[in-house]
């Protein structure tokens, strides 16, 4: 079994007391962010010039005083650290985060790309050289740079975006309703919080290079460091799965729950932990907390195969729909309610039927059933629901998937249903089929994608291959 997690980059710093500027970085001053950062970088490569790595963030430190001057406004003062990382020094964000390229600082420094923990090291380093209030905050599997004087002038920087500002009501939007009141989200970093984050990162980089147990003594140090960051407990859950140690890595998780209720990548973790481990009826639990508290999680679509329960597969890859494709569904009428004798056909771009007498040629006014087939194309995996309105039977299928199956008489009224099912991104040959019996007839159909404000176009996504 292979856990995926989502991971949490993170970086440091407490906060510090303004001083006097003087007129250039004092030479032999040294920032405490960035000896932890040369320090964990030794510990992979011993050659790294380390008076070097100090040189070019006193370089920084100068370039930024030059920029500010010495008594500028507040909020440029801020975005000045967003001026000198991109616009001054060219540095750029990845998602890379495997390597100890895109981790040690002088490796960082030299290459001017990394992700928000080597980033934020970088900027908090500085800070400390020019006595600017600059910290870092945790978010969920994130971090940034905030600059707070303590007297209610705060600006929060997102370095993986060039240093856009972010309000308070977004970043409280991101730690999401669930933390605990004692988080650690949202709030400043100790010292001994930012070393521990440090070595949890590098055990994810061993951990990925396979060395998991040189990844578990990192994080038995990391979580000593950092006892309440849950992704800490989190990494551990996998890195314990990937060696199949089942009740290690669910106790991890248990953990990392009680640290932060409602995380969804947990849940999704300990379900297949649980699956792995035999225990389907626990794993089904996990699983459907996971797709209440967020439906739209592009991961439950991997858990739905692993459980075979929700999850349907694409027969074909968004980028190669099946050959000969045409715009609509094909439609077939039958003069019968058995679906046996074909008497017309036509096609539809969309499942939105009415019919007040009988719906084509040949085909009586009552008595008669319909199906509609051919291909769906779904644009992004998750939970999707099919609302239906039907008079009277009606069944729908996505692949080999019953999705709605409510064929009986509807008398003079519809019925409103609804089914739901998870789907993976690509194209699923799907089938509507319906009856009428006597009255009025009539199949409307509208897929939502869970967590979407719009339904899917069907227009556009509905298409049948030429016969």
């Amino acid at each position: 079994m292979r856990l995926v997690v989502s991971i949490f980059v993170v970086a440091v710093c407490a906060a510090y007391a303004l001083a006097s500027r003087g007129d250039g970085a004092d030479p032999t001053r040294r920032s405490d962010v960035l000896e932890a950062a040369l320090a964990l970088a030794r510990r992979d490569d011993p050659a790294v010039d380390a008076n070097a790595v100090r040189r070019t963030v006193a370089e920084l430190a100068d370039a930024y005083r030059a920029h500010v001057g010495t008594e500028p406004a507040r909020v440029e003062r801020a975005r000045g650290f967003a001026w000198l990382m991109f616009d001054h020094a060219g540095f750029s964000s990845t998602d890379d985060l495997t390597s100890f390229e895109t981790l040690h600082v002088d490796r960082v420094l030299a290459s001017r790309r990394g992700y928000c923990l080597s980033l934020t090291v970088i900027a908090l380093a500085v800070a400390e050289l020019v006595d600017e209030p600059l910290s870092a905050v945790a978010l969920p599997h994130h971090v940034l740079v905030r600059w707070d004087d303590g007297q209610g002038t705060r600006h929060a920087l997102e370095l993986t975006e060039r240093g856009r500002v972010l309000g308070e009501d977004e970043l409280r939007a991101r730690i999401g309703p669930f933390a605990r009141e004692d988080t650690i989200y949202g709030r400043a970093l100790t010292t001994d919080e930012v070393r521990g984050m440090l070595l949890h990162n590098r055990a994810f980089v061993l951990a990925g290079q396979g060395q998991r147990a040189a990844a578990l003594v990192e994080l038995d140090a990391a979580r000593a460091l950092a006892p309440t960051l849950p992704e800490i407990e989190r990494t551990r859950g996998v890195v314990h799965g990937e060696l199949r140690a089942w009740d290690d890595a669910l106790a991890a998780f248990e953990r990392a729950l009680v640290l932060h209720p409602g995380d969804v990548d947990t849940l999704i973790n300990m379900a297949l932990t649980r699956h792995a481990a035999g225990r389907l009826d626990e794993a089904r639990e996990d699983a459907e907390m996971a797709r209440l508290l967020d439906p739209s999680h592009p991961r439950l679509v991997e858990l739905g195969v692993a459980l075979d329960t929700e999850a349907v597969q694409a027969r074909h890859p968004l980028g190669a729909p099946p050959p000969g494709l045409l715009d609509g569904l094909r439609v077939e009428f039958f003069a019968d309610t058995s679906l046996s004798s074909r008497v017309a056909t036509a096609i539809t771009t969309d499942i939105d039927f009415d019919w007040r007498s009988r719906p084509a040629r040949g085909v009586p006014p009552d008595r008669f059933s319909t199906r509609v087939s051919g291909w769906l194309e779904v644009p992004v995996a998750g939970a999707h629901t099919f609302f239906v309105v039907a008079n009277d039977g009606v069944r729908i299928t996505v692949g080999e998937r019953s999705v709605v199956d409510h064929w009986r008489a509807a008398s003079n009224t519809s019925w409103t249903l609804q089914g739901e099912v998870v789907l993976g991104a690509g194209w699923h040959p799907v089938t509507f089929e319906h009856y009428d019996e006597r009255g009025g007839a009539r199949l409307v159909c509208v897929i939502s994608r869970d967590g979407d404000e719009y339904p899917l176009d069907l227009a556009r996504r509905l298409h049948h291959v030429a016969r």
